[in-house]
């Protein structure tokens, strides 16, 4: 299966980009084509959706999936409606933001951090980057680091999507990675 994918950001095109995406998609037997970033969330409700979708169908992708983050939006269906949708498309909302992710996989995150590290329920945080941002100021020099420097540091330092999947209170996650696991299965 040859998959794109559409995204709001640069955090999001570089988890989809990161060596260890990309080994997950390798296991599952799945090409990755191309990641597009659409530079802000506004810009996956507009007619560019479409537009990069079938660039992506043009270079060979059988599918393609756009990743957008909750962030303070209501629901979950009422995000995906907002996006244009076509035939192959799959839309994964990220609760609240991939971020959440990132501090949902507690043994990169103990790694990352040097000390036991666990939180119950990491996609009912308000702001997953801010709390990632306050941890890792914690441990490391607080003047040099900004969200996207901590961002990429802890996906660096070994982020898994499928740890953040198993934790019980990361339902986009499993949400997302059941999505890619099942694509050989359904054509």
């Amino acid at each position: 299966m040859k998959i794109g994918f559409l995204c709001e950001g640069p955090t999001d095109e570089y988890f989809l980009k990161s060596s260890e995406f990309k080994k997950l998609l390798d296991s599952l037997e799945i090409i990755l084509i191309g990641v597009r970033n659409l530079n802000g969330k506004g810009n996956l409700k507009t007619s560019r959706v479409l537009t990069q979708s079938r660039i992506l169908f043009d270079e060979g992708a059988e599918k393609v999936f756009v990743l957008v983050d909750l962030d303070h939006d209501k629901c979950i269906t009422k995000t995906k409606e907002l996006i244009p949708e076509h035939d192959n498309q799959t839309i994964v909302v990220a609760v609240r933001e991939v971020e959440a992710w990132l501090l949902a996989d507690r043994q990169n995150m103990a790694d990352f951090l040097e000390v036991d590290y666990e939180l119950e329920f990491p996609e009912k945080l308000s702001d997953p980057k801010n709390e990632m941002l306050e941890l890792a100021r914690s441990k490391f020099s607080p003047r040099i680091l900004t969200e996207t420097k901590v961002f990429y540091r802890i996906m660096d330092n070994g982020f898994s999507l499928r740890r953040a999947a198993q934790h019980p209170n990361c339902p986009s996650a499993a949400y997302f990675l059941n999505k890619l696991s099942v694509l050989n299965t359904q054509y």
